[in-house]
């Protein structure tokens, strides 16, 4: 799903990402995206992967739109690793 300001919402539960990992995601041709507690965690115009107020971990772009600057399906693959 994508929300009105372009983040790419996911169906992964944010309570499965430990607080002290080192948290990796990739999704679609994109790899390495960093996982962050807030936007501010990622330098504007660069991805980061947080976990919104449903709980759900969204893929967003700092001051920018993720569904159209990433180039990520709708129904691509998201994988999180440590």
């Amino acid at each position: 799903m994508v929300d009105r300001l372009g983040n790419l919402i996911t169906n992964i539960l944010g309570s499965m990402l430990a607080t002290d990992g080192d948290w990796r995601v990739s999704a679609g041709s994109r790899d390495n995206i960093r996982v962050g507690t807030t936007y501010a965690d990622a330098a504007e115009g660069e991805p980061i992967a947080v976990v919104n107020s449903f709980g759900l971990m969204e893929i967003a772009v700092t001051c920018g739109d993720a569904s159209t600057g990433l180039g990520i399906a709708l129904d691509a693959t998201v994988v999180v690793t440590s």
